[in-house]
């Protein structure tokens, strides 16, 4: 999931993507992803599912195999992003280019709205005024809304300052994936409690069920 302005800062062994392959973020959205999956599976025959951000289309193309009745979209800012996209996805998925805070979509025409890994790209109050009242204005039912956890990113930005000056810390830092930001992608932290507030919480989605996590995945229900 990207915008347009970091595309061109993810290194190129990346091939794309957030997360160097393999690090402790990559491993956390590969069983998130297959968590949503399962959820997807009780999904309406010929539910009508975007994909904000949609990147180079992974998840879209998990979804088209899962289940093939769907009718996905995918839209990103990033034309290198949706060229990826369409390349994997070899026309099975219908993609457009935009901006998540002007969605080019009709009230209510979607059934279910994905946000992966996306409003980390605004700020808190772009992403309360404008980010999440424009993914519910195009969804009939749910939005799935991945949020941050503050408090580890915290821990993270603390830990690399601290490996800052060992030369050894390469590796480590990779598996760890504190190299995001330096490739040119901005974090913006937010504060659940506010973002969630007066919203309709029916599921959470964790990479481990007791310790604190990195990041959830959060099931809205679109207000009646």
């Amino acid at each position: 999931m990207t915008t347009a302005q970091g595309y061109g800062g993810i290194p190129s062994a990346w091939a794309g993507r957030h997360d160097p392959p393999g690090s402790l973020p990559d491993l956390i959205h590969r069983k998130l992803k297959r968590d949503l999956l399962a959820w997807a599976r009780i999904l309406p025959k010929h539910a009508r599912v975007l994909d904000l951000g949609c990147g180079r289309g992974e998840m879209l193309l998990e979804l088209a195999k899962a289940r093939p009745d769907l009718r996905l979209t995918g839209l990103d800012l990033s034309k290198e992003m949706l060229a990826e996209a369409a390349r994997l996805l070899g026309g099975r998925v219908p993609l457009s280019r935009g901006d998540a805070l002007r969605l080019p979509f009709a009230d209510g025409v979607f059934d279910a709205v994905l946000a992966l890994d996306l409003m980390q790209n605004f700020d808190e109050e772009r992403a309360l005024g404008a980010f999440i009242p424009e993914a519910f204005r195009v969804s009939a039912g749910w939005l799935l809304l991945e949020i941050k956890n503050p408090g580890s990113l915290w821990l993270i930005r603390a830990l690399r300052r601290l490996a800052g000056s060992w030369s050894n810390a390469g590796p480590l830092r990779r598996a760890l994936g504190w190299d995001v930001e330096p490739a040119g992608l901005k974090i913006h932290v937010h504060r659940p409690a506010r973002i969630l507030r007066g919203l309709d919480v029916t599921k959470v989605f964790r990479p481990w069920p007791v310790l604190p996590s990195p990041v959830t995945i959060r099931l809205l229900r679109k207000a009646a």
